[in-house]
């Protein structure tokens, strides 16, 4: 009896969060911290949109390499951190290298892929509306090792990465990348969802029931993707469980692009990182 109460007291508060979070958003159209790169106002090209959480060494990393390997572009950093010194230094480390900082406003913890889609939508509100610009989202852990133009992914309005459940498509904000003209015509929702059978979608899976839904999959330029495990120097395809993913898997995506998986720490105790920066080195 007491665990069927405990169970059932979860799901309200949860349910609570939701709905107390979907009023701050709507409560919360300003940042409560901002700069403004100086540099960055006539900047054509696509807006990449990097969302940070909690960790100054990826931004450091990722920022050097976007300098080095993206051509039409202008990085935005959304700092979705909950960590106060962790955001501070970020903010500092923007102002350091004039790159424009915008603080996601706070809400109520929901998990690591609610909190994330919420910010995303709150991003899409208040500053994609805001800038009417081509533009990409962009986890902190994905990082470019070979010249990209980002100009040439928008030959179709929509690019990235997918996932796929059943007949559930959508495309993944580790990175995805949309024509703002086109997207005009379309509500979007970064939440994670389900599908008719309860398969779970994961951040930004509610496109796919505003989107993805409407479009053929050649409207949409399909990142490829190679599963690597970091420890055995092995390419794989079978899907894998988490704790393995968090431990030891990484992803090469359109052959330009490493991503870490899990570079926040969500599925356990790992640290990736300093094995991906000796990858990194060979494949430069």
């Amino acid at each position: 009896m007491k665990t069927f109460i405990n169970k059932h007291l979860k799901k309200i508060k949860k349910i609570f969060d939701r709905y107390v979070n979907v009023i701050l958003s709507i409560l919360n159209p300003q940042s409560p911290r901002v700069y403004l790169s100086v540099n960055d106002k006539n900047k054509e090209g696509v807006d990449v949109i990097v969302v940070a959480f909690n960790d100054l060494g990826l931004i450091q990393y990722q920022y050097g390499l976007m300098k080095k390997y993206l051509t039409n572009y202008r990085e935005i950093i959304c700092d979705n951190s909950n960590d106060k010194s962790k955001s501070e230094a970020i903010y500092h480390f923007c102002i350091d290298n004039d790159i424009t900082y915008i603080k996601v406003p706070h809400f109520m913890f929901e998990s690591p892929s609610h909190n994330h889609g919420r910010a995303l939508n709150w991003i899409m509100r208040n500053v994609v509306k805001k800038n009417k610009r081509d533009f990409m989202f962009l986890d902190h852990d994905m990082f470019p090792f070979k010249k990209i133009d980002l100009n040439h992914y928008l030959q179709k309005p929509f690019f990235g990465r997918i996932r796929e459940k059943g007949i559930y498509w959508y495309l993944t904000p580790i990175i995805c990348g949309f024509e703002f003209k086109t997207l005009t015509n379309y509500k979007t929702d970064f939440l994670p969802n389900r599908g008719s059978k309860r398969e779970f979608l994961d951040t930004g899976g509610g496109n796919y029931f505003t989107i993805y839904r409407y479009l053929k999959r050649d409207d949409v330029k399909i990142l490829s993707v190679k599963k690597y495990n970091i420890k055995t120097k092995e390419y794989y395809e079978e899907e894998r469980k988490n704790e393995e993913v968090y431990s030891d898997e990484i992803e090469f995506i359109d052959d330009r692009w490493l991503h870490i998986q899990g570079g926040s720490c969500w599925g356990g105790k790992h640290n990736k990182f300093e094995q991906v920066k000796k990858l990194m080195d060979e494949l430069q």
